[in-house]
Order: structure tokens, then C-alpha cells, then sequence
């Protein structure tokens, strides 16, 4: 009898298992499109240095701190350029699209993108079963291919919550 009801426990634990990742969005797809006329205005700091010795995400979060502390409501954007998980060096921007003009934090600046034409990637999952930064560029980057479009050395990955990631490369 304890066979049966380790395969039991067991059974129901799988099963809870997948119900979660299921609830989470671990089973749904990257949206992807092509989009058209693309002015991203973002306020932030600029992220430079090694892969090595750069602690990103560090950087990332004394930055949207200091914009919640200035009260710079808008959404949490990363432009860099390249593939950053593919290169030794980081080069990019990190700050918000703010939802209203305002004065510009000591020590930030403003960063400008506009583009005719772009490749979009909506994921809506949770950042714990979400697919990474890298499966998501080289979707773009394949759909672009597909397409014949040629892409620029530019990634964009725009955060709406904890569970919305839009990801967009610029394309000619």
C-alpha cells in the first residue's frame, strides 16, 4: 500500500507542479510582430563596462530606485546594444519611458530612439518561468531572417510588471 500512495503523492505533486508553471505563463508563446514607426524616449543612466566585473542587475535597481525616489512613474526600459549576453562588454541604457514630462534627476540624461520599423516580442509570463533574455533575442533575430530584414545592433526590452517583457530590435 505505500507503493500506491508514494505514486499517488507523487501524481498529485506533478500534477500541482504544472498547474503552477501553467498559471504562471510557462506554457505560452512570445507574440512576435513587425511594428512600424518606433520613438522611444527613455530617462536614465548609461551601463557600460565587462561582463565580468558589471553587476547588471545591481546597476539596473540603483537606478529604478533613484527614479521611484525622484517619482518618475513610466515603464522600466534596458536599451543595449548588441546582444549582451553574447559579448565580453556591456554598452547600454537603463531608465524608464516616463508617463509625464519632468525634470531630468541630477546625474541622468535622455535617451532618444526612432526608427521606421522594428521586430516585437510580447512575453506575458512570470519572470520565474519566463524564457531567457537570449531564447527571446534569437526568436527576434529568426523572425527578422525570415522575413528578409535586416536588424540593427540594437536590443530594447521594455518591463509593463513582473510578468509583461516587451522585447523589440530595430529592423531596415
Amino acid at each position: 500500500m505505500s507503493r500506491i500512495s508514494f505514486f499517488i503523492l507523487l501524481l498529485v505533486l506533478v500534477g500541482l507542479a504544472v498547474v503552477a508553471y501553467s498559471f504562471l505563463g510557462g506554457f505560452k508563446k512570445i507574440t512576435i510582430n513587425e511594428v512600424e514607426d518606433i520613438s522611444i524616449e527613455v530617462v536614465g543612466k548609461e551601463v557600460r563596462g565587462s561582463t565580468q566585473g558589471v553587476d547588471l542587475n545591481k546597476q539596473m535597481y540603483e537606478i529604478r530606485k533613484k527614479l521611484d525616489e525622484d517619482k518618475i512613474e513610466g515603464t522600466f526600459t534596458a536599451i543595449f546594444e548588441g546582444n549582451p549576453d553574447e559579448l565580453d562588454t556591456i554598452n547600454g541604457f537603463v531608465g524608464v519611458v516616463p508617463k509625464v514630462s519632468k525634470s531630468i534627476p541630477e546625474g541622468f540624461s535622455t535617451k532618444n530612439i526612432k526608427a521606421e520599423k522594428g521586430v516585437i516580442g510580447i512575453m506575458i509570463a512570470h519572470v520565474w518561468v519566463a524564457p531567457n533574455p537570449v531564447e527571446v533575442n534569437n526568436q527576434l533575430m529568426d523572425f527578422a531572417k525570415s522575413k528578409n530584414l535586416s536588424f540593427q545592433d540594437l536590443i530594447i526590452e521594455q518591463y509593463f510588471a513582473s510578468d509583461s517583457v516587451v522585447t523589440t530590435i530595430l529592423v531596415e
